[in-house]
């Protein structure tokens, strides 16, 4: 049996090609999981890993994250060369789905980890997109943990099946089309789509990667790994249960007291490991810290409990990055390492 991509004479390829939707146009690029599947049930297999074995390849995961060796049987038994395989590769870090093989990890806090032991993939879907899609499938996109919306339609995204409240994933064994729940086979393009107020919405520009992003504190624009680095350190700290639970009473964040007693009751979950709406809040909280990063930080600073936990911290959790969200610091004469361990709050 076969453990790595075999050079595939053309006798060997599928009868049936099938292109991932939105590698050519406008429409947001498929994931692999979602594309495989496809491509397996087109060519009369039950699934992916049916037509692994009869192909006489023994795959032990499959995914759009980690070891490319295990994707490339798939792409070469679809006739399509390794060019396909680096388009359909999910990089964890945004926002690029491209380049190095750096930040691969299934570790990684911006995309949605499954159960390793059943090859699960997570996704987040939007009912009306797959009501609408000729095709109905599972996009690239909704595999980022920080993406919590549809651009397309303002409304939630969902991360589980709202009649069973399983996750929503793909794994090489799964059977059931894309537009129903794997578990319960609910038909996901009835669920009821919650539309998103304006002041209720991420700001487009943070997930669209086409989007220049302006700086958020002071004039001109920064690098979206940058912005990315920096929400990740303020949730890391926020996330704390020393932190949360504080903020659970203060009236100025009434609004997110739901987001704290979440945090709090899971002092030890990354930022991916939360369901969407979770997700959603906390960069909903971001977004108001941003509005008046100056006064909010200040005000976060204030609380008692907060200030003590990030004064007497000696994790690198409660640090953030001044050079993207306080103040310009010259590379020349503060080192990377310095840059990244800035305080979030100066201690009183």
């Amino acid at each position: 049996m076969n453990t790595t991509a075999p050079t595939t004479p053309a006798s060997n390829i599928l009868p049936i090609r099938v292109s991932p939707i939105g590698l050519t146009g406008s429409a947001p690029l498929e994931s692999f999981m979602s594309w495989a599947s496809r491509l397996a049930w087109s060519n009369g297999y039950r699934s992916i890993q049916r037509l692994l074995a009869t192909e006489g390849f023994i795959v032990p995961r499959v995914s759009d994250v980690g070891q490319e060796k295990f994707r490339r049987p798939l792409v070469r038994l679809a006739g399509f060369s390794d060019a396909l395989l680096v388009s359909l590769t999910l990089r964890t870090f945004p926002p690029s789905s491209y380049g190095t093989q750096r930040g691969v990890g299934r570790g990684s806090r911006w995309v949605l980890r499954g159960d390793a032991a059943e090859s699960s993939n997570p996704h987040q879907v939007c009912p009306e997109c797959l009501a609408s899609d000729e095709i109905p499938y599972w996009t690239m996109n909704s595999r980022r943990s920080y993406v919590t919306q549809c651009a397309k339609h303002g409304t939630a995204l969902l991360s589980h099946c709202p009649e069973c409240a399983d996750p929503l994933t793909i794994s090489k064994t799964r059977t059931t089309e894309l537009h129903q729940c794997s578990t319960c086979r609910f038909d996901l393009r009835c669920a009821e789509s919650s539309a998103l107020s304006p002041a209720n919405q991420v700001p487009q520009h943070w997930i669209d990667f086409n989007a220049v992003m302006p700086h958020p504190c002071t004039p001109g624009h920064i690098e979206k790994r940058a912005f990315w680095t920096g929400v990740k350190v303020v949730l890391d700290a926020l996330s704390r249960h020393v932190i949360a639970v504080p903020l659970t009473s203060a009236p100025a964040v009434e609004r997110f007291s739901w987001l704290f007693r979440t945090l709090a009751a899971h002092p030890h979950w990354s930022f991916d490991q939360h369901d969407v709406n979770c997700r959603h809040q906390a960069l909903l909280f971001m977004k108001w810290l941003l509005e008046d990063w100056d006064s909010r930080i200040s005000f976060i600073q204030s609380i008692r409990g907060v200030r003590d936990a990030i004064k007497y911290s000696h994790t690198s959790e409660v640090t953030w990055v001044h050079e993207y969200f306080h103040a310009r610091i010259s590379a020349a004469r503060v080192s990377s390492k310095e840059r990244y361990a800035r305080s979030l709050v100066k201690p009183a």
